[in-house]
């Protein structure tokens, strides 16, 4: 059974820009979900929809998540994780809307999630344990 830690609120976290950075940096892939409709710059849950949309290797299913969505997946690389980092780790002088829900994988396992916009799982694989130690992070404690 995969087991994870929770951080319930990833905007009151002060370790978080590093945390988010370093799963960026080792994850390789990435499934973001929207629900089916047209952007609509008022409704938080399409943020950065037509950007993921455009990214090169993206492809897309029904998501069984939630009625009438989709899940967009698609590879980390430069392009991506610029998208990631500017809706997660926003700059005070240019707020912009967080994602609604992301995954993030290692080598095909699921290692990294957001949900709900500031809920954090991040999964406790040994391996992904010690890449966060190694960085100075120690999950366990981030969480609550």
């Amino acid at each position: 059974m995969e087991t994870y830690i929770v951080i319930q609120n990833i905007e009151a976290e002060p370790e978080w820009p590093k945390l988010f950075g370093i799963a960026l940096s080792v994850c390789d892939s990435f499934q973001i979900m929207y629900p089916d409709r047209e952007w609509d710059a008022e409704n938080p849950l399409l943020t950065g929809k037509p950007e993921f949309e455009n990214l090169e290797g993206i492809r897309t299913f029904p998501w069984d998540g939630m009625k009438d969505s989709m899940v967009y997946r698609g590879p980390l690389n430069a392009e991506s994780r610029e998208l990631f980092w500017q809706h997660m780790v926003p700059r005070e002088d240019d707020y912009i809307y967080p994602l609604w829900n992301f995954d993030f994988y290692r080598e095909g396992k699921l290692v990294f999630s957001i949900q709900d916009f500031s809920v954090c799982l991040a999964y406790s694989y040994p391996e992904m344990m010690e890449i966060f130690a190694v960085q100075g992070i120690d999950l366990l404690s981030l969480e609550g």
